[in-house]
């Protein structure tokens, strides 16, 4: 009987820390590509300067941080954002084909992007040049009503003078 009680109370411990030791989520290879189509088509679409095309694959309810910490809620501030700014600063800015993008799965209908590229430099609106530049983005995807939808993205400059201490 006291055995039987030991396993009993020792049974939830263990089951516990199996589904802790579970591998992390994977993504099919078909929501791979889905995923990295939707992230190219950003570089694509940026570079035609269609920003009713950039924001597509955003859902009306996407969040963005762009790269001096503005924060646009909701697809229509997004393109109306992108598109002020593809009209007057970045009209003449493009953006290199990605050097990096990585996907990790948080769950099958979560996803987290992370990528990086060159971009052109720019004039602000005050006439101060800016030089090209490395950015670095995080994008959160999920998937609904059978497709994914890009509802968080983060745009941050990469300070090349930085020093990093962890070195990949």
């Amino acid at each position: 009987m006291r055995k039987l009680a030991l396993t009993l109370l020792a049974l939830p411990l263990v089951l516990a820390c199996s589904l802790i030791a579970q591998a992390p989520p994977t993504l099919a290879p078909s929501d791979q590509a889905a995923i990295r189509t939707i992230i190219n088509a950003q570089i694509e679409t940026w570079n035609r300067h269609d920003m009713k095309a950039y924001t597509a694959d955003m859902a009306d309810d996407v969040q963005w941080v762009n790269v001096v910490g503005m924060v646009w809620r909701g697809k229509a501030e997004v393109y109306q954002a992108h598109e002020t700014y593809h009209q007057t600063i970045f009209r003449t800015r493009n953006l290199s084909p990605l050097s990096m993008l990585e996907i990790r799965a948080v769950t099958p209908d979560v996803a987290i992007v992370t990528a990086s590229g060159e971009a052109d430099g720019f004039t602000t609106t005050s006439g101060r040049a800016m030089p090209p530049s490395t950015s670095m983005l995080t994008y959160v995807l999920v998937r609904r009503g059978g497709r994914r939808w890009i509802v968080e993205g983060h745009n941050t400059t990469v300070d090349p003078r930085a020093t990093n201490p962890i070195k990949h």
